[in-house]
This record gives C-alpha cells, structure tokens and sequence, in this order.
C-alpha cells in the first residue's frame, strides 16, 4: 500500500541505508520476474 511504501522509504532514509535498499512495490518485482518493461496499453469502451 503507499502509506507501507512511504513507511518503508522513511526508515530507510533515517536508518542511513539510502545506497543499500531498495524498496519495490510487489507489482514491480512481477514485471522485472516476467520481463515485461513496456507499458501495458487498455482500451476503455465508450458507453
């Protein structure tokens, strides 16, 4: 969730491990396991 990302990139910062960590959302892990880097294009039906 953002506020857990936020939370997460706080204690990173105020932990001193800016150049150490890096903090990824669960999304991007899937993308880079599955090796997919361009955007994914949606078609939205006018109704």
């Amino acid at each position: 969730c953002p506020m857990c990302m936020t939370m997460y990139e706080d204690g990173r910062k105020t932990g001193g491990y800016e150049d150490e960590i890096e903090i990824v959302d669960i999304a991007e892990l899937i993308v880079e396991a599955i090796g997919k880097t361009e955007e994914a294009q949606v078609e939205v039906a006018a109704d």
